[in-house]
């Protein structure tokens, strides 16, 4: 996982994650936590596209990952919860994932 950088304050940089179980991937887990949080709110329906659009911006100066990546990587963590195509964050999201 790629960290923010001084020059990209406020935008966490993400590639494949490390190991689980690592300092490093308990890192990254917070970083995803903080982008869901960031850029979703708790039980607002966001349809694919809505979501697209969101993650994209935290990908724009990375070659090491895509909005598909980082969304799917925000799903299999369960901070969005996705069914028939619309996407939710609830409020407790992420909260048992942290560290």
């Amino acid at each position: 996982m790629r960290r923010a950088s001084s020059s990209n304050a406020g935008r966490a940089e993400i590639c494949r994650p490390a190991p689980s179980g690592s300092a490093q991937w308990a890192r990254e887990k917070l970083v995803l936590r903080y982008i869901a949080e960031q850029s979703f709110e708790p039980g607002v329906e966001y349809p694919e596209r809505a979501v697209d659009e969101r993650v994209r911006g935290w990908c724009e100066d990375s070659d090491e990952i895509d909005h598909v990546t980082l969304r799917r990587y925000l799903v299999d963590l369960h901070h969005l919860r996705r069914s028939e195509g619309i996407y939710r964050r609830t409020a407790e999201s992420g909260r048992a994932e942290s560290a």
